[in-house]
């Protein structure tokens, strides 16, 4: 009768022994998980700048037409940048030239946004709250995404060779790196600790 009850404690003993490492393989799960859900999400909708006409497209990257004037009224629309759901536009046409900002949804924001002269805008892109914006004549001008100068002459001078597209290259947060490495870590302590355990 001893023999037996000391059999079923050590049996108690590594059910309950694995109970934290369940936990632990949980956490390292749910750790995954939401560094999986914090990368970035691709898109479903293509914008497309209508120079002649002076308007905005919305159309699905299937080819599907989702609206062909979305934002409409618009001077010479040459480059856009998409952030999170604003469109930053940069017109080159009369009255003055400028970037302005939308909504995907085609309602206005702010127009003008950043006014230029004697030179327009002729790129824009987007890093986070930062806005940058190439000017014809040979600058690239960096601003916040309400406007807000930080450096209208980021870059200029004989380097620029008529400078007239510019993407932002995102780079993964460090953040979610290092959630995808904890979680790892915590699947192969668990792991191993089960099969130290069994």
């Amino acid at each position: 009768m001893l023999f037996a009850r000391e059999k079923s404690h050590a049996s108690l003993r590594r059910a309950l022994a694995t109970v934290p490492a369940a936990g632990r393989c949980a956490v390292a799960i749910l750790s995954v998980a939401v560094a999986f859900l914090a990368m970035p999400a691709t898109g479903d909708n293509l914008f497309v700048t209508n120079f002649t006409s002076g308007t905005i497209g919305e159309y699905t990257t299937s080819g599907a037409t989702v609206n062909v004037s979305l934002v409409t009224g618009l001077s010479a629309p040459a480059f856009l940048a998409v952030s999170g759901s604003n469109l930053f536009v940069a017109n080159e046409g009369a009255p003055a030239p400028w970037v302005s900002e939308y909504t995907t949804s085609g309602g206005l924001v702010s127009a003008p946004l950043i006014t230029f002269s004697p030179n327009p805008p002729v790129s824009v892109a987007v890093s986070g709250s930062d806005l940058f914006v190439v000017v014809n004549g040979g600058t690239i001008g960096k601003y916040t995404t309400s406007g807000a100068p930080v450096n209208p002459t980021l870059i200029t001078g004989t380097a620029l060779d008529g400078p007239w597209g510019i993407v932002v290259v995102p780079v993964p947060e460090p953040a979610t790196a290092l959630l995808v490495m904890v979680g790892v870590l915590g699947l192969a302590v668990a792991r191993r600790r089960l099969a130290l355990t069994a």
